[in-house]
């Protein structure tokens, strides 16, 4: 047995539709045909900036890990190891 039709009209673009135009785009965003460094050549490159955003990152997470064995002692010896780990990298 088959299903009926169904009675909503179809009007826009289908989810499939939206999710390949949201995948291509993003490709293509992606690609550039440029260098690693900025359009002037002075600043560093983008990957200079991901690598300095990581150490902040990391840095900001051990912090967090310090202060939350610090407010739950109990907590030391799960956390402790993950924050080393965090310091280490």
């Amino acid at each position: 047995m088959s299903l009926p039709p169904s009675p909503r009209p179809l009007r826009g673009p289908r989810r499939r539709s939206l999710l390949a135009s949201a995948a291509g785009a993003a490709l293509l965003v992606g690609c550039t045909g440029g260098s690693d460094s900025d359009a002037s050549g002075t600043g560093p490159s983008a990957a200079d900036r991901a690598r300095a955003r990581a150490a902040r990152d990391s840095e900001a997470l051990a912090g967090r890990y310090a202060a939350v064995i610090a407010a739950h002692p109990g907590l030391a010896e799960r956390l402790g190891p993950l924050r080393e780990e965090v310091v280490r990298h």
